[in-house]
């Protein structure tokens, strides 16, 4: 199919996929004469440079390989009237070694006569990231990468990684980079493939274990810990929304695992799944963790990171609206 769409917040992701795109269509000689990349004019008029860059569509290739032409952010909405048009009319006749590429950061509205015709004609493809709770699909795609690239890596190296990393694909690709190279300069006859957690950490460096730590501290309705935590990490320009998503992981399974027990739930398999816990036998420490909490103290708890991680979104102060929901959710877990 000769039409792509491509969207979604994960550029890391949607970047290699345009790669390898080109990689598949175009000839490295002629890469010159048949890639375009086309994005908005800095006066504004995006529309115009747009239906050029769909005019370039239908000119067949020069020399060997196929031509892309790459619409970057192309205006999707229902009032692009001239490009709805211009789109209307490339469609049915674009040649079959010419590939259209749209790409856009956010989901194109379903609604828009624009997308509908894409739908008929192009193969559409998400690149969202992976929301941070999903701790399951983090260390699937943390193996499936590793895999990639033949390194073999224990399970407590996955869950590390994702702790460490969280979804942040480019830093992953990153890691397996270092951990790749790692594992080939070791000085042997017979190097080995494995590596070691201890020498995964030296490599890749957590800022979750802290963050961890803030979570702990705060659970324990520690104000001044979690002040001194919160502080570190912030001078070691730590991002916030980072932080918040590792405490707002933590504080949910926290809360299902008090929630499903409320309810009379005993079995560590369901409440396992239900919190997103790989290895049930966590539990038994997490329980510990919590028994001095109730599960109103908890929900109350993530309710107010969520509410702190909309304010910071919303572009509310760093550091003082960050301390401030670091007491009070201290204070609420005391």
């Amino acid at each position: 199919m000769p039409v792509s769409v491509f969207w979604g917040a994960d550029e890391f992701r949607l970047h290699q996929a345009v790669e390898s795109l080109c990689r598949q269509a175009l000839d490295p000689n002629w890469k010159t004469f048949n890639f375009d990349t086309i994005e908005e004019n800095k006066s504004g008029d995006g529309v115009t440079a747009y239906i050029q860059g769909l005019n370039q569509a239908v000119t067949p290739p020069l020399g060997n390989g196929g031509r892309v032409v790459w619409l970057v952010n192309p205006p999707l909405s229902q009032q692009a009237s001239d490009f709805l048009g211009e789109l209307e009319r490339t469609l049915p006749v674009l040649r079959d070694d010419v590939h259209l590429l749209l790409t856009c950061s956010s989901k194109p509205d379903g609604r828009s006569k624009i997308f509908k015709l894409l739908q008929k004609y192009a193969q559409i493809k998400e690149f969202s990231p992976i929301p941070l709770w999903q701790t399951d699909s983090l260390a699937q795609l943390v193996q499936d990468s590793a895999k990639a690239v033949h390194i073999p890596l224990s399970s407590e190296i996955v869950d590390y990684l994702v702790e460490a990393l969280g979804n942040d694909t480019r830093q992953l690709h990153n890691a397996l980079q270092k951990i790749q190279l790692f594992i080939a300069s070791r000085i042997s006859p017979h190097p080995s493939s494995t590596i070691s957690l201890e020498e995964v950490k030296d490599l890749v460096p957590s800022s979750a274990q802290s963050s961890l730590e803030l979570a702990n501290s705060l659970r324990d309705g520690d104000v001044e810990t979690s002040l001194l935590v919160l502080e570190s990490l912030l001078s070691h320009n730590e991002p916030a929304l980072r932080i918040i998503a590792t405490l707002v992981r933590q504080f949910r399974t926290w809360t299902w695992i008090k929630a499903l027990e409320a309810r009379g739930e005993r079995e560590n398999t369901v409440i396992a799944k239900a919190a997103e816990i790989q290895n049930p036998k966590r539990l038994y420490f997490l329980r510990r963790e919590i028994q001095h909490l109730s599960v109103r103290q908890l929900k109350l708890s993530l309710i107010r990171l969520h509410q702190l991680e909309l304010n910071l979104k919303q572009g509310a102060p760093t550091q003082s609206t960050f301390q401030t929901a670091v007491i009070e959710v201290a204070i609420q877990c005391q």
